[in-house]
């Protein structure tokens, strides 16, 4: 490896190149700004999904004639939510 050629008299100095070559160090911010937004961006997209199956369940219910207290019981949501989702997709 040419990093132990040129570092070969300076033992820290060989170590060091080696573990940039070898990938031992691979922390550095743009690195970990990258991770954290991505982090960010999945947890949001979770949250969204969540959401639209939270939705579509509500809708299945609805149309198969449920009691829209029982729907919200069922789903852990306020009654209003629950009839807002079935306006929005004109169920009720």
């Amino acid at each position: 490896m040419v990093n132990v050629h040129l570092a070969r008299n300076y033992a820290m100095v060989r170590k060091g190149a080696e573990d940039i070559v070898n990938g031992k160090i691979l922390e550095y911010e743009a690195k970990t700004i990258f991770q954290d937004g991505w982090r960010e961006g999945y947890k949001q997209g979770l949250a969204e999904i969540r959401e639209e199956i939270r939705e579509e369940i509500i809708t299945a219910m609805l149309c198969e004639g449920i009691n829209i207290d029982r729907v919200a019981q069922i789903v852990k949501m306020p009654v209003e939510q629950v009839m807002a989702i079935g306006k929005k997709v004109a169920v009720l």
